[in-house]
């Protein structure tokens, strides 16, 4: 991931998480869910939900995280339209991908 995706990432994330916040019903939707899986005590305000989950995230991070699940073992491939020359073999076409 690059330094600009990320960025781009967290303002996506910010804003759709400020968007939120004027719509009452998305803080009650996730505080129902934390409540309803047993998080009570760990509940981050909706407010706060950013700055404390999403912020901290870094370039390191992501990059860890892509190279432990982006893996071909983890992928499934739909093709669509057009006809399929075979041999067609998932690991040929994984390598390309990640």
């Amino acid at each position: 991931i690059t330094t600009t995706e990320l960025r781009e990432s967290k303002m996506y994330m910010d804003g759709v998480i400020k968007m939120n916040i004027s719509k009452g019903t998305k803080q009650v939707e996730y505080n129902g869910l934390e409540w309803f899986l047993g998080n009570m005590e760990h509940i981050t305000p909706y407010a706060d939900l950013y700055k404390t989950k999403f912020e901290p995230i870094t370039k390191s991070v992501m990059n860890r995280i892509i190279r432990k699940y982006l893996t071909p073992e983890n992928m499934n491939i739909v093709l669509v339209g057009g006809t399929l020359v075979p041999p067609f073999k998932k690991d040929s076409c994984c390598k390309y991908i990640i």
